[in-house]
Parts: C-alpha cells; structure tokens; sequence
C-alpha cells in the first residue's frame, strides 16, 4: 500500500513540474496600493465648488423637519451648519406636531426658565417620535411647562414630584415666601389644582447637553434662603445662561411665526375664495336647472287631464342636490316616471312627454275607474272590513288630493306619499285591502283604533305615547301574521284581526297592570319576578305563546325607560 501512495504522489509531482514548464509565465505582480488618502468628508464639502456651504445653509430653511434631519446626519460639515433660525423655520413651516413643540419652548424661552436648547436639540423636537427618558412610550409634542420631550408615564413615574409646604419648609421659611419664588418667571413647574409638580433633579441628554428646566425641587429650599435673591442664585449656583443667550431663539420664532401666520392666512383665504367661487358655479348650475325643469313641466301641464293637473305637478326643488337630481315629485309613481328627464331635461321630447302624460293619465284614471275612493269593496257586516271602512272612511275623501295627501297619525314621517307603483299595481289587480295595507304601511293600527273606540282603559302609557302604540301593535301584527299559515292577501288580514282581537285585550289589561306596579317604584330584584310570573301566566293559558314575547318586549324597553328616568338617584344604583 506504502509503495502505492508513494508512486501516485511522484507521478503527480512531475506531471506540475511539466505543465509549469511549458507555461513558461509568472503570476501577475500585485498592485501597490494608492499613497493618496481620501479626503475628509468635511473637506469634500468645504471644497465642493458646485455648491458652496453658504447655498446650504440658506436651503436648509425651506427642508421640511425630516429631510433636514437626515440632511444634517450626511456629515460634521452639515450638522454644524444646521441653526436654530433653520429649524424654526422648518418646523413652523411644515410641522403639526413639530409647530406645537416650538410654540411651547418659545413660552419657556420667553420666560428663561429653562436651558437653552441647541439647534440638534430642537430638530430632535421637531422629528422625534418616543420619549427620549424611556425610548420606548411614543410621545408626539414637548411635555409643557417642562421643554422635555418624556411620557407621561415617565414624568409621573419619578422626573417629578409634587411640591408641598410641609413642617420641615416651616422652619426654613413662610409660605408666602415660597409662593414668591413660585411666581418668579424663571421657576417652571406644572400647576394642578392646589399642587405643583417640579422636576425632582437636573436633567441632561446622552451628549451632557443640560436640558429641561433650570430650578429642580432640591434648589427650591436653598434658592428661597438665597441672601442675594432669586437671580443671582440662578445665574451664580446654577449657572443658568444669561437673558441675552435666549434672544436669537425667541427674536427668531417670533419672526418667523408672523410669516408663517401671514402664509396660513393667505391660504385660507385662497380656500375660501376657491370655497366661494365653487359655490356659486353651483348655485348658478342649480339656478339653470330649476328653469330647464320648470320648462320642462309647463310643457307636460298641457298634456296632462285637468282633474290629475294640480297632484302630478306637485314638486319640492333641492337646493343641495343629491345625485345629480334637482327635483323631486310629490308622488312617488309621478316621480319614478320623470327621473330620466329630470336628471336631463334635455331628453324630454314631444313624443316622450306625450307617453308620460298618457301613462299618468292612465293610472290616475284607473282608480277611479276601480271606485277604490268609495271603499265600496269594504263590507259593513263583516268585522275586520266595516272597522277598516270606518277608519280610512274619514281619512280619504272622495279625491285623489286626499288619496295622495293621506298620512297616519301614528306614522313617523307623515310627509311622504304612499302613492307608489307598487300601490297602483294592487289596485289594477283587484288587490285593494292589499292596497289599504300598503296605503297605512300596515294595518296594525286597527287593533288600538277598534280599543280606543269600544272605551277601554286609556291611562296607559301605551296610549299616550302614538309613536310607541304603533311599534307595539305592528309587531305584534307581523308576529302573527308570521304565524298565519295556507292564507294570503286579505284573508290573512283578516285571521290575524279575529285571533289578536281577543287576544289583545288581556294583553292590555295586562300592561295596564304592569304600568301601575312600576309606578309603586319597588325596589328592582322585584322587577324580574314579576316578569316570571307573568310570563308563566301566559304559558299556563296555553293559546298566549305570542302576546309573551310581545309583553316581554314592551317590558324590556320599559325597563330601559324606567332606569333613564332614574340615572341622577344615586342611592337607588347602589342598591342595584
């Protein structure tokens, strides 16, 4: 095996030094590296002959706050070419945020109660985000009456403490002594109610730049001792800047605010006049529309029958359009038919107005053809239709200025017509106690109209109120019209009016019932025992499945009220 690797290794070896022979080429020498070193990046920015550093600084005052952060973190040149006139004037320019953090450094400025910030120092203002204590709670403007940017979280958590007039303060000074240094302008302190929060020690950033306020809660016991005043404690021990040093901040936001007020002013006003402008384009369009559909009408007025003249013409104008449509007919079968030519009065042509007019025409002769007006289809010796007769009897004249103008009492827009295609389509088919149904938007309203009239006990609170009688008595009606079953048109009315019409009176009864102990005002366990046992009443009847589910409903919107009415007794919610 030995003699093996021995004569593969020898075979290998002279076979290299034949290839290395017939190359007859040495390796490539390496390249020496250059002896020139870059240039700094400060010297390349000096240096730059195609923009000087003078054109930088005057095009760092229009950047917005977050370009020119990133602008001054290119290099040392630009950083230090960054003032505080530059940042002011971006931040008030374009920022929200940034423009609410300047006006609240300028008020401590003005008052020189804190350290002076540098330029660095206001852009991280103008574009930070988290809490510069714990980097970790988003904050969005400076913390007031502070000029730190902290949570609240951290301000509370330990930066401050509330300052208090305690027996050690007593033997070192008054209280109105104290409360002269709290009025002094270059003290800043948090006022809440009777207390104030003061930074509990000096505070600097992760530069050693002193930040925040200049007095801290450990200077406020000597400071009040001072022998030469308030100033000189604050300028000698706590080598607070001079009042000079906070001028080019405050001379430069005050400055700078006026034009910025002046530009914002000039937008607003811009907006307004553009505001101005659009609206009366708008109210010129309308103007312009309202005649081309007055046009419009005059020209189908002399198409339509005299007796159908006044109810098809009945329009309201819009003068806030909604989709696109300037106008709107009273009936709502007229007003289906002469969308398309409203919306473009343009279209309506004399061949095209002279086919709306002969369907107009048509319909409206069709009920009185049908003798619906006369209700002579409603029988006096039937039950269900002789109260039907009686109520809409005195509701629908003989007219069809009353059929259009009809409306319920109970109903909660009684502005709106009910003279739809629907309806006149139930009257061409015969369907005319459908079309009553249709006309009243039910006919629930016969059971309290038929209890009302035979004199039944009216203290109710259900009758009183019209709005609450005809949710009660619709779904009561649609609860047993669900039940009703092989029926349809007007023989399930009818089923439904004969099974609620004995049903419905010890319902009645029964709510007067449960209105009269609401008003013994028990105490509120009570309130659901009673609920129990009535519920258990109607079940125990058998043929009363439905008027419980309808009595559990009016009992829980009671209940509702009943605790409205009650929200300012304290005493009673602790009892509940």
């Amino acid at each position: 095996m030995k003699a093996t690797r021995m004569t593969t290794r020898s075979a290998s070896s002279t076979s290299k030094q034949l290839a290395a022979e017939d190359l007859d080429t040495k390796p490539p020498a390496k390249k020496k590296k250059s002896c020139h070193t870059k240039i700094a990046s400060a010297d390349r920015t000096d240096q730059n002959p195609a923009l000087p550093l003078e054109a930088f600084s005057v095009t760092m005052e229009y950047l917005r706050p977050r370009d020119l952060f990133n602008t001054a973190f290119t290099c040392k040149t630009l950083r230090d070419a960054v003032t505080t006139r530059a940042v002011l004037n971006s931040a008030l320019r374009y920022g929200k945020y940034a423009r609410r953090s300047m006006s609240e450094i300028q008020k401590l400025m003005k008052n020189h109660s804190i350290y002076v910030p540098s330029p660095m120092r206001l852009l991280r203002f103008a574009c930070g985000t988290h809490c510069e204590n714990c980097f970790q709670n988003r904050v969005n403007f400076v913390r007031p009456n502070y000029g730190l940017f902290v949570c609240f979280d951290c301000l509370k958590g330990g930066l401050t403490k509330i300052w208090r007039y305690t027996r050690t303060q007593e033997e070192i000074c008054t209280r109105d002594q104290y409360d002269a240094l709290f009025r002094h302008s270059r003290v800043a302190f948090y006022p809440y109610e009777d207390s104030r929060y003061v930074l509990v020690e000096p505070k600097s950033d992760v530069i050693g730049e002193s930040i925040g306020p200049i007095v801290t809660l450990e200077d406020i016991d000597e400071m009040v001792v001072h022998s030469d005043g308030f100033d000189d404690y604050i300028t000698t021990v706590l080598g607070a800047p001079e009042r000079d040093a906070y001028n080019e901040f405050t001379l430069a936001f005050e400055e700078i605010e006026g034009v910025v007020n002046g530009i914002i002013l000039g937008k607003e006003t811009a907006k307004l006049e553009r505001k101005r402008l659009k609206q009366e384009r708008s109210d010129t369009n309308t103007t312009k529309k309202h005649e081309s559909i007055d046009k419009m009408l005059g020209d189908l007025t002399e198409l339509i029958d005299e007796p159908f003249r006044e109810i098809t013409l009945k329009r309201e104008l819009l003068s806030a359009p909604s989709k696109r449509r300037y106008a709107k007919m009273h009936v709502p079968f007229v007003d289906d038919v002469l969308e398309p030519y409203i919306l473009a009065p343009s279209k309506a042509r004399k061949k095209v107005l002279k086919e709306v007019a002969d369907e107009i025409n048509s319909k409206f002769q069709m009920i009185l053809d049908k003798d619906f007006l006369s209700l002579s289809f409603l029988s006096d010796e039937e039950p269900f239709e002789s109260r039907l007769k009686h109520f809409f009897r005195g509701n629908i004249g003989p007219s069809l200025s009353d059929l259009v103008n009809f409306k319920m009492e109970n109903h909660s827009n009684d502005k709106v017509c009910r003279v739809t295609s629907e309806f006149l389509s139930l009257i061409d088919n015969d369907k005319f106690v459908e079309a009553l149904n249709h006309l009243a938007e039910g006919l629930h309203f016969v059971l309290f109209h038929d209890f009302r009239e035979r004199g039944h006990p009216s203290s109710s609170y259900l009758t009183r109120d019209l709005e609450y009688q005809n949710k009660f008595s619709r779904y009561v009606w649609q609860k047993e019209l669900e039940v009703q079953k092989g029926e349809e048109g007007a023989d399930l009315y009818k089923s439904a009016f004969v099974t609620l019409h004995f049903k419905f009176k010890d319902l009645w009864y029964s709510i007067l019932n449960y209105e009269s102990w609401m008003n013994e005002d028990n105490q509120p366990g009570y309130m659901r025992k009673y609920l129990l046992e009535t519920s258990y009443h109607f079940e125990r009847n058998g043929d009363y499945m439905l008027l419980t589910e309808s009595f559990h409903s009016l009992c829980d919107e009671q209940w509702d009220f009943w605790r409205y009415e009650r929200r300012n007794d304290r005493s009673w919610d602790r009892r509940w």
